[in-house]
């Protein structure tokens, strides 16, 4: 039970951030704005016990993520959305009037983005790994390699796999 305006002012700020965030996506959206927060105090740019943000400090933020980490234009569009839900249920602040900000994501746009893509196995390793059956062309085995027991592959391996079918066929 509450006991002070402090404290019924804190449980309404908690109900209204479940309420808009969502429990299940809530920890990512934190998780965001917490590493906002510390890049803000690497930079000395902490105002306050409960810093309310600049659209200076998203736009540094945001391009420290980009040049530093190497996030994708995708990516930073995600960021600038999980900070803005966070600045408007704490701070009461709509950073979609923040023009700069939107100009800079769409700038990292234009200029293209990493893109990272899942990492694939050499034909040799797939080889090593698994049994190659005599009739390499045999769709069940392509298929059950891809998406059966080693389903981990399924994505990083099975444009490589089809790959090596089609040249093991062409050669056979």
């Amino acid at each position: 039970m509450p006991k002070t305006k402090k404290d019924v002012a804190k449980l309404a700020t908690e109900a209204r951030e479940n309420e808009l965030l969502g429990m299940a996506s809530q920890a990512k959206y934190e998780q965001r704005y917490t590493g906002l927060i510390s890049y803000m105090r690497t930079l000395r740019r902490i105002r306050a016990k409960d810093p309310k943000p600049s659209e200076d400090d998203v736009c540094l933020y945001l391009d420290h993520l980009r040049k530093e980490r190497s996030f994708a234009p995708k990516t930073l569009w995600s960021a600038y959305s999980m900070i803005g839900k966070i600045l408007q249920v704490r701070h009461s602040v709509d950073i979609k009037l923040w023009k700069r900000i939107v100009d800079q994501l769409k700038k990292y746009e234009r200029e293209g983005g990493a893109v990272k893509k899942a990492g694939t196995f050499p034909q040799k390793v797939i080889q090593e790994k698994f049994a190659i059956p005599a009739d390499p062309t045999d769709h069940e085995w392509v298929r059950n390699l891809c998406v059966g027991k080693h389903g981990l592959l399924k994505q990083a391996v099975s444009h490589t796999v089809v790959s090596y079918v089609s040249t093991v066929s062409t050669t056979h």
